[in-house]
């Protein structure tokens, strides 16, 4: 079966990928494998726990599409996306 994440860490040497994956589809859903934990949610900001870090989500109308023990999908118009160690 194909694995993007896979390929790319293959084609690439991107040591990252073990850590965390994080998918922009246009700014308008953002799709996480390899998430912690959810720290906070609002309508304008999401926070969740990553490997050495938290990922911090700003935009508007966010909401929370999908959950599971490992990913999580996040829809509305995202703006931006940072990591803080």
């Amino acid at each position: 079966m194909f694995n993007f994440f896979k390929e790319l860490k293959k084609d690439f040497s991107l040591p990252a990928l073990d850590d965390y994956n994080l998918i922009n589809l246009s700014g308008h859903a953002l799709y996480v494998e390899g998430h912690l934990g959810v720290l906070l949610i609002s309508e304008n900001e999401l926070c969740f726990k990553v490997k050495g870090g938290v990922v911090r989500v700003i935009g508007e109308k966010l909401r929370l599409k999908d959950l599971s023990p490992n990913t999580l999908c996040i829809e509305g118009n995202i703006f931006s996306q940072e990591v803080t160690k």
